[in-house]
């Protein structure tokens, strides 16, 4: 199906609405982060979560983040940030050219 989020292909959609976790990262304050994504740009996702820190900005660079999401195709992937550093509407073309 075409569309559908898959491990092989998340790199590929954007991100908003997806969970994220924050495996690994430069800046060990935001490992463990964990939160929807709300908005993303080339170089930052911010994601809602609890706890004391409601949303955060984390900075794909250098990050390691676990994507998990819903509806068809559901499941989850370990992806780095490095390779999503591109405006979201970029990242589809790039990936075919």
């Amino acid at each position: 199906m075409e569309g559908v989020r898959t491990p092989g292909n998340i790199a590929m959609h954007e991100l908003v609405g997806a969970r994220v976790s924050v495996a690994a990262a430069p800046d060990r304050g935001i490992v463990g982060a964990a939160g929807a994504v709300a908005f993303e740009t080339k170089n930052m996702l911010e994601i809602e979560g609890g706890g004391r820190r409601p949303r955060m900005l984390i900075p794909k660079a250098g990050a390691v983040l676990d994507v998990s999401w819903g509806g068809p195709g559901a499941g989850s992937a370990r992806i780095r940030g490095d390779s999503i550093a591109k405006r979201p509407q970029d990242r589809p073309g790039r990936a075919r050219a």
